[in-house]
């Protein structure tokens, strides 16, 4: 648990990988364990990201997930060129190891065409959360954010 001033900051952590595996980049990153509860419920890892506006999930996990029918049409720049997509309301949970999972009602972009992985963003997620990272313990400490 991380403290601020005597205040709890950020109650749970969980470790985190510095590489994704089903990247083909071989970039070195902070990936979480998450959980989205669409209409099934996935594990799968995200990577930490706060220059991505939205939580951005690959096309076949948006297809498993029952997402892409609903929302208004926006477009995302991105690294691979511009993309358009939709924005859409979906339950994710952060898995603590430490602590408590926490779930938040995140906002995605999804496109069929995205298949770079997935990434948590910081509208509509990031943004919702207090959350601190040490490199030295490989650890991802988050909690939510005071109201």
């Amino acid at each position: 648990m991380l403290n601020l001033n005597g205040d709890s900051f950020a109650p749970n952590a969980a470790s985190y990988y510095e590489e994704d595996k089903s990247l083909e980049s071989g970039q070195t990153s902070i990936h979480v364990q998450i959980i989205i509860q669409g209409d099934k419920k996935v594990a799968t890892l995200a990577r930490l990201d706060p220059a991505t506006p939205w939580v951005v999930l690959n096309a076949e996990l948006n297809k498993t997930l029952g997402l892409g029918a609903n929302g208004p049409n926006t477009h995302l720049q991105t690294a691979a060129g511009p993309m358009t997509g939709t924005l859409e309301r979906c339950p994710i949970v952060l898995v603590a190891e430490e602590g408590q999972s926490l779930e938040i009602d995140a906002t995605l972009f999804v496109c069929n065409e995205w298949r770079r992985g997935n990434f948590l963003g910081y509208t509509g997620l990031l943004e919702r959360i207090r959350f601190a990272i040490d490199p030295a313990s490989l650890l991802f400490y988050f909690g939510p954010a005071p109201e």
